[in-house]
């Protein structure tokens, strides 16, 4: 009996100990699926502390483990965060258009998570929309008065060896318009050309 209940505490004790070096067993996290179930946006914690988003498109990675935040009054918001509950909502209209489509649709599954950040209690919401074919999200930070936005602090990883097209901060022309491959730096710090 005596060592029946030595096993039990050693078992238990050991069970503690693996679920402490894991602490992202507890860590919360949200997906959000298109319509067509083919993207998805998964927001969770990085490092337990930092809030962070994955992309995937028909489950390959598009965009790696990326930080989300925003300082605003010298407090990033997206460092040291609670993820609280989703409200889902779905949208599916059309809608008149000028240009080659006479008619646009704005098909998405969408979340409206709440975010507090722990320091300050400063409670904000991260509006997600998950289309067939794209990715929106935003950060909306509820207040009154004058206030001081110094930064952004989303970054975007790219998965080793993705091929992107882009342009540089002005109209763009056939000129500046060039096809790197990129390599994503680790940390998780962005990306640069090579």
């Amino acid at each position: 009996m005596k060592r029946k209940i030595v096993n039990t505490i050693l078992t238990a004790s050991l069970l503690l100990l693996v679920l402490a070096g894991s602490p992202h067993l507890f860590a919360k996290e949200i997906a959000v699926s298109s319509p067509n179930s083919n993207a998805q946006f998964i927001l969770s914690l990085f490092d337990n502390t930092r809030l962070a988003f994955d992309l995937t498109f028909r489950n390959a990675p598009v965009i790696e483990r990326s930080p989300i935040g925003i300082t605003v009054e010298n407090i990033d918001l997206g460092q040291d965060v609670e993820i609280g509950n989703a409200e889902l909502y779905k949208i599916d209209e059309t809608y008149l258009w000028r240009g080659v489509h006479s008619r646009a649709t704005n098909r998405c599954n969408g979340a409206k998570i709440s975010i507090t950040h722990k320091k300050s209690k400063t409670h904000y919401t991260l509006d997600v929309r998950v289309f067939d074919d794209g990715i929106a999200f935003r950060l909306i930070i509820p207040g009154e008065g004058s206030r001081v936005v110094q930064g952004e602090a989303t970054k975007f990883v790219l998965p080793a060896g993705s091929v992107v097209w882009h342009h540089d901060f002005y109209m763009p022309t056939k000129a500046s318009i060039r096809n790197p491959t990129l390599r994503a730096s680790r940390p998780a710090n962005g990306w640069r050309h090579q």
